[in-house]
């Protein structure tokens, strides 16, 4: 039990430190840390590196990968090669995957042998080479993004151990005229098989095409379109573009619609999400013509941008089991007065409501530790907002433009305030900031509401706070107006290992940990104190690692 729930904490790390791209969808339940050598290898005329599945906790605590286990294939010497023939095994050691730009541009590559140990061809792989044929062996499971982008194919059999083709996987191969998919297939991402004969061809049976239960394309509809009860996802990219569109039915049995599936759809005034659809795409329905959308509870993920631009948007309704409203999700939608956060939401990133001009007020979630840069900049007739006790830092012109506050009230638990974050703020007249010790970023643009004649910004209002605080110092160096709220009240030491304050040490506190070690999150001089195991003054893994072996019951105290 204890081994399970230790891996469960270490996936939990591993997923939030990786820096290795994954699909937005196919996110592994689990995972694993590989670990590259430093070198790049050589071998015949092939670039490559070996990997480790694998890693051991060392006596320091460290996160070590154990012997390599396989090899990647990185690149080529010499690039002017006219065929490849992929070893199955280097150095002893299987050749399972064909690394991202591996062959990219190898303008003279008309001929690849793949062996059968290979499971991965990942993105980029063979992008811009002229092949006309291509074998993929049974062993493959995965085909990367744009990994045959611009490629010379006529013909490609997918085998059945594919279960995913990447975005733009086979973009602009121009004379490519048959496509076998299995039904293995689960996933295409968008714009897979754009500019190719064979799509052309499909289109012209059917202006839906749909593969696998998955629409691909819709890019000649026009008009109304319902989608049939047959189709259990929209692909990235299928509707893009599609000006011709104006309203859209999604059957019931949709749980997935992709990245940019009705993006810049400029006619697109109507869409019905049925409760079935779990993840809207980055971009999904950005510079549409949407005038309201509900988004229903059975929704948990909404991607980046996804009603960007919507600027005849009025209102939106927000999944209750949304936690995560990614940047740019509403930005400059021109319209929208009212927007429901619902208590789920933990994360709110940058530009989520930036230049929504005509929202008036928001109540941001208590699950809310930072207002990223530029939230809700540009957000004029904003008149209220209430920011929670769980906020630690507002981010670089997070209410920048927000001609329509006149008082904010900045409570003891934001630790910094970052630059511009209340510039140009013109009716506002108040800012009250409880926390004595805050990190008010050094500039007279951190907050302002008036321009002299030299085009220079100050504020004109009153900054309170306690005396001896930072918000005197800050009022006093840029010569604003200070008031005194009293002598400041002291605070309470932080238990061990308790990174977030929450009166228990679990999980949260390790992310909480790799937050602030990734300069996400900035920990108050407390919070510091209590997870500084090994005093030097800044969070760290050796921090996180024993913080993560205390939750999993290797070690029975963190003050030993």
């Amino acid at each position: 039990m204890k081994f399970k729930k230790m891996l469960a904490v270490v996936s939990a790390l591993c997923m939030m430190c990786a820096v290795v791209p994954f699909s937005e969808k196919y996110v592994p339940e689990t995972a694993i840390l590989a670990s590259a050598e430093d070198e790049e290898y050589i071998y015949e005329n092939f670039k490559y590196k070996k990997y480790s599945e694998h890693f051991i906790i060392s006596d320091t605590g460290e996160l070590l990968p154990t012997e390599p286990t396989y090899v990647s294939i990185t690149g080529v010497i010499d690039k002017e090669i006219t065929e490849a023939n992929i070893p199955a095994e280097i150095d002893g050691l299987p050749v399972t995957s064909i690394g991202y730009f591996a062959f990219r541009d190898c303008s003279s590559l008309t001929s690849v042998t793949i062996p059968n140990s290979i499971t991965t061809i990942d993105d980029y792989a063979f992008d811009g080479c002229p092949l006309t044929a291509i074998t993929i062996p049974d062993s493959v499971t995965s085909i990367g993004n744009h990994a045959f982008d611009r490629c010379a194919l006529t013909a490609v059999t997918i085998p059945d151990s594919v279960t995913s083709i990447g975005l733009q996987a086979f973009r602009c191969c121009s004379n490519l005229t048959f496509v076998t998919i299995p039904e293995s297939v689960t996933n295409i991402e968008g714009g897979a098989f754009d500019e190719t004969p064979w799509l052309k061809a499909k289109q012209e049976e059917n202006p839906l095409v749909i593969v696998n239960h998955i629409l691909i394309d819709g890019k000649t509809c026009s008009g109304d379109v319902i989608i049939p009860d047959s189709v259990t996802e929209i692909g990235g990219y299928a509707f893009q573009g599609c000006s011709a569109l104006t309203s859209v039915i999604i059957p019931d049995s949709v749980t997935y619609i992709g990245p940019s599936a009705f993006g810049s759809c400029h006619n697109l005034t109507s869409v019905t999400i049925p409760d079935s659809v779990t993840y809207i795409g980055h971009e999904a329905f950005d510079y549409s013509s949407l005038t309201s959308v509900t988004i229903p509870d059975s929704v948990t993920y909404i991607g980046f941008g996804a009603f960007r631009w919507c600027s005849s948007l009025t209102s939106v309704t927000v999944s209750e089991n949304i936690t995560n409203i990614g940047s740019g999700t509403f930005e400059n939608c021109s319209l929208l007065t009212s927007v429901n956060i619902p208590d789920s939401v933990t994360s709110i990133e940058y530009n989520a409501f930036a230049g929504c001009s005509s929202l008036t007020s928001v109540t941001i979630p208590d699950g809310i530790t930072t207002i990223e840069r530029r939230t809700f900049s540009g957000c004029s007739s904003l008149t209220s907002v209430t920011i929670p006790d769980n906020v630690s830092s507002i981010g670089g012109g997070a209410f920048a433009g927000c001609s329509g506050l006149t008082s904010v009230t900045i409570p003891d638990s934001v630790t910094s305030i970052e630059d511009f974050a209340f510039s140009e703020c013109s009716n506002l007249t108040s800012v009250i900031i409880k926390n004595p010790d805050c990190e008010i970023y050094d500039s007279n643009f951190c907050i302002t509401n008036r321009q002299d004649e030299n085009n220079q910004f100050y504020f004109n209002g009153t900054i309170y706070g306690y005396e001896n605080s930072t918000a005197q110092a800050y009022a006093e160096k840029y010569s604003y107006k200070f008031e005194s709220l009293g002598t400041a009240p002291e605070t309470e030491e932080i238990a061990p290992g308790d990174a977030d304050n929450s009166g228990k040490v679990d999980i949260l506190d390790v992310i909480t940990v790799n937050k602030a070690i990734l300069g996400k999150e900035k920990l108050t001089d407390e919070q510091l104190k209590a997870i500084d195991f090994n005093s030097d003054g800044k969070p760290d893994a050796s921090d996180s690692l024993k913080l993560m072996k205390f939750i999993v019951g290797l070690i029975t105290s963190l003050t030993e």
